[in-house]
């Protein structure tokens, strides 16, 4: 009989055993694939941090090729490809965590086959806070593909390495300052009283405060970048806009053209009871004050307004020219430079570099090109300069008059002792009152204008021509009166440069019996060179520290400015070959470098060595104007807030050294002199000296030879003044061209200025009243610093400010119901560092007019932008890729 308890033992070991062994597979297949899920983890792990280690490698080098490529434009005004492809040379070099860079790639369309400039093409901006504006545009293409040994290997036992690829489009924009309705460097203020509407774009590189007078409104039509704060509740001198009557609406678009015609998307930014501006108490700590940031302003800049208005918090950024960097300001677009690469970023962008006409005037010729002994170095006297000179001992011969007879530069004499009350026929200047203080001229004849001058063009093949002599025997005086379209220039009716007027001893504005001497009356023999007063007039701003705190009859030392005239229309006649009697220099300037005409214009007379840096350098040299302690703003020695224009950290007063030597009173810019028969006659000493345009109303500016396009652009690191109708004429047409004024500081003067005036009624306006006229141009000025009010009275709100957007073009008259009419667009590009005054009004120095402003639309095509216009360089990178 079979034992079934044994059979069923068997059984039981049969089953263990398999199951044993189906147990240490299934561990055997879990150990498996725990090792092999521990395996894929950790060549997971060395992958992702491999492939990291790649990425952050690819990242790293492409942010220093876009560095590079910044610097290289910062460094160069015009990179050529050469320059760019050798950047591709300069990879990162982070070995020691095995990254290499299998390629590292500059790439443009159409790129050059030899080292020229990269192509560029006119087009608008498409992204970022300059959207909508338009440059000329380089497109670059930046590649970067990094490879990580990772340790890896495939099938062959070859290493793995992690690769990663990115593509950067990059466009190097250079964008037009003329493009913007306004721009600034530093700070902009609107805060009209009357309602004040603008269109054109606004840039400020640092804090925008808007407010408008109450009842009023400032209006908006574009867009509005701030690269720090927007401030609604005080003016950028302290003040705060609700309780001093600046309560006004500032209406800003939602939309595009919001607030055109019927003004479909307009809105209010708030100030009361909720601000909307990005801060409150003035601008946040990042911008240079101790203000609030507005947790709502993301809100309000990005939804409610749509981005028609950003803050540096909310996108906006700088615009600043490419050579612009620390010690190296924008100002010095303006400056005769020492020798220096044309190449360099500096080089190119100095307007003296890329003028076609050359004007300069120095104490000392060596300063000029060519040196003392070049023939063309002219000293203006009666006598020869050099060896290589005309010959002047008997006057100038000048071209337009009879044959024979000459014009003398301006002489006073001290030789009898006489005043301007008992002059007589003999040819006597303003002795006594020269010389009754401690300067004054030495004994006997001396000049009324001296220095040296030199004219030069620039040639087709960019070198310069000198042609003094020509310019000089065109002539150089003038009657009474400036010229203009009206009245042409009696005295030398073909003078391009005008240095002297006739002596009008009493003022009276016409030639009366024995004040002049000679047969013509007042051109030809020896005594004729006592005929003849220098060009001065009075500009009060420069003059008084205060408005009407201290009124006096008499006129400043400080504010007694010397003028060379430009007649424009005879400079647009000599260039086109037109004018008689002299040779036809003018038609080899060539005019196709800049589009156009830039005339530059240095007057260095009386400028002496700033001792801080030991050179000439274009600066006044006196910044003791402010004094907050006192109503009379009596310099006090000591370096307010807002006197240091020149950002050098010192009180500057050196330049006061040389002031009034032609007066008798030296050194004082305050000095106290009488204005009509002492400051109007006589040599004005110390950098006391400007330029002014005249007779250029319409189809009397400059324009291109071949086509009749292009346009005319002053240059001029000294003062400029703009008389009487400027690219118009009564109104606003055809022909017009594209004009600019760039200089230290822009003044423009009415129809009805006369030079007489200024020194009849230096202490009230009332005396000088505008008549209306119409200016056709852009304007890149400086502008004064702001500071705190200060707290004595008899001062107005917006003391302390620089006048605001509505104050930025300059007046010396009184325009009270008078339409000023002004087309064109307004730079703020440095601080004036020639004229230091500060802004005042409205008594003493003008009385604000009718504003009739508007940006010029002309300006939004970059062919009619005017010659020399200055440029921003932005580097935006408009498209990024990772490449699987």
């Amino acid at each position: 009989m079979v034992n079934r308890s044994r059979l069923f033992r068997r059984s039981e070991r049969g089953i263990a055993l398999i199951s044993a062994l189906l147990l240490l597979i299934l561990l055997s297949a879990l150990g498996v694939a725990l090792l092999y899920k521990v395996t894929y983890e950790q060549n997971l792990q060395k992958a992702d941090s491999s492939n990291s280690v790649a990425y952050y490698g690819a990242e790293a080098a492409m942010e220093k090729m876009t560095a590079d490529l910044d610097n290289l434009y910062a460094s160069e005004a015009s990179p050529n490809w050469c320059d760019i492809q050798k950047l591709e040379s300069q990879q990162p070099n982070i070995s020691d965590i095995n990254v290499t860079y299998a390629e590292y790639q500059i790439t443009i369309p159409n790129a050059p086959t030899d080292c020229s400039v990269p192509p560029s093409s006119s087009s608008q901006i498409t992204q970022g806070p300059n959207a909508g504006l338009y440059a000329e545009i380089v497109p670059l293409t930046l590649r970067v593909t990094a490879d990580h040994a990772s340790g890896n290997a495939d099938g062959s036992g070859n290493q793995v390495p992690e690769e990663v690829r990115m593509i950067r489009q990059v466009e190097i924009a250079e964008i037009p300052v003329f493009q913007f309705g306004v721009y600034s460097d530093g700070d902009i203020s609107f805060f009209a009283g009357p309602s004040f509407d603008f269109t054109g774009r606004v840039q400020s590189n640092s804090n925008l405060y808007l407010a408008e007078g109450n009842g009023q409104a400032l209006t908006f039509h574009t867009a509005i970048r701030a690269a720090g704060d927007v401030i609604r509740d005080q003016l950028s001198n302290g003040v705060p806009t609700w309780t001093n009557g600046y309560q006004g609406s500032v209406n800003i678009p939602t939309t595009a053209a919001g607030c055109d015609g019927t003004q479909p998307a307009c809105r209010a930014l708030g100030l009361n009871p909720i601000n909307e501006g990005s801060s409150t108490g003035g601008p946040t700590p990042p911008y240079g004050g101790t203000g609030t940031a507005n947790s709502n302003w993301t809100t309000v800049s990005n939804t409610t307004y749509n981005g028609s208005i950003l803050s540096g918090s909310t996108g906006a950024k700088q615009l600043n020219m490419a050579f612009v960097q620390a010690g190296v300001g924008p100002i010095e677009i303006l400056r005769r430079p020492a020798s220096e690469s044309m190449m360099s970023a500096l080089g190119e962008s100095r307007l003296y570099n890329q003028a076609q006409i050359r004007v300069l005037l120095s104490d000392d010729p060596s300063e000029l090109p060519g040196g003392a002994t070049d023939g063309q170095n002219i000293r203006l006297f009666n006598g020869k300069t050099n060896s290589a000179s005309p010959d002047y001992t008997n006057g100038v011969p000048v071209s337009s008059l009879a044959s024979g007879s000459t014009t003398y530069f301006a002489e006073g004499n001290t030789a009898s002792g006489t005043t301007e009350a008992n002059w007589t026929a003999a040819p006597q200047a303003e002795s006594t009152l020269i010389s009754q203080g401690s300067g004054g001229p030495p004994t006997g004849s001396w000049n009324l204008l001296d220095g040296y001058l030199r004219v030069e063009y620039r040639k087709s093949d960019g070198t310069y021509t000198p042609v003094t002599q020509e310019w000089l025997e065109l002539g150089f005086a003038r009657s009474f009166l400036p010229p203009n379209s009206g009245s042409p220039n009696p005295v030398h009716p073909n003078a391009i440069l005008i240095l002297q007027q006739l002596a009008d001893r009493n003022g009276n504005g016409t030639i009366d019996t024995n004040e002049l001497a000679g047969s013509s009356p007042y051109i030809t023999g020896a005594a004729t060179r006592n005929n003849w007063y220098p060009i001065n007039f009075y500009d009060v701003r420069e003059g008084e520290l205060r408005e009407k705190q201290q009124a006096s009859t008499n006129c400043r030392v400080g504010g007694v400015m010397n003028i060379v005239e430009i007649d424009v229309n005879n400079l647009r006649k000599w260039l086109a070959g037109a004018l008689p009697y002299q040779s036809k220099s003018g038609k080899n300037v060539e005019y196709t470098s800049q589009n156009g005409y830039i005339l530059y214009f240095s007057d260095r007379r009386g400028m002496i060595v700033n001792p801080n840096t030991s050179t000439k350098n274009g600066e006044y040299g006196f910044e003791d104007v402010i004094n907050p302690t006192t109503t009379s703003g009596t310099p006090n020695g000591k370096l307010d807030t807002g006197e240091d224009v020149d950002a050098n950290s010192k009180l500057d007063t050196w330049g006061s050294t040389d002031l009034g030597l032609g007066f008798g009173n030296t050194g004082n810019p305050q000095a106290s002199v009488t204005c009509l028969s002492v400051a109007r006659p006589n040599w004005v000493s110390g950098a006391r000296h400007a330029v002014r345009l005249e007779d250029g109303a319409l189809g009397q500016v400059p324009s291109r030879l071949d086509n009749g396009a292009g346009g005319f652009t002053l240059g001029s690191e000294n003062p400029a003044y703009i008389l009487g109708d400027y690219n118009a004429n009564g109104a606003f047409g055809d022909p017009h061209v594209s004009a600019a004024a760039i200089a230290d500081t822009v003044t423009l003067l009415s129809n009805k200025w006369t030079d007489l005036e200024s020194f009849n009624s230096p202490d009230d306006t009332n005396g000088r009243n505008a008549g209306e006229t119409w200016f056709r141009l852009a304007i890149a000025s400086g502008r004064n610093l702001t500071f705190p009010q200060p707290t004595f009275t008899g001062v107005g709100k917006d003391f302390g400010t620089d006048g605001g957007v509505h104050n930025f073009l300059r007046f010396l008259e009184n325009w009270s119901g008078v339409n000023a009419h002004y087309l064109g667009s307004m730079a703020s590009l440095y601080y004036s560092q020639y004229s230091t005054g500060i802004f005042k009004c409205c008594n003493m120095v003008y009385q604000p007019p009718n504003r009739q402003y508007a940006f010029d639309t002309d300006f939004l095509d970059l062919n009619k932008l005017p010659p020399g216009t200055p440029r921003f360089r932005d580097v935006e990178s408009v498209g990024f890729q990772q490449v699987f």
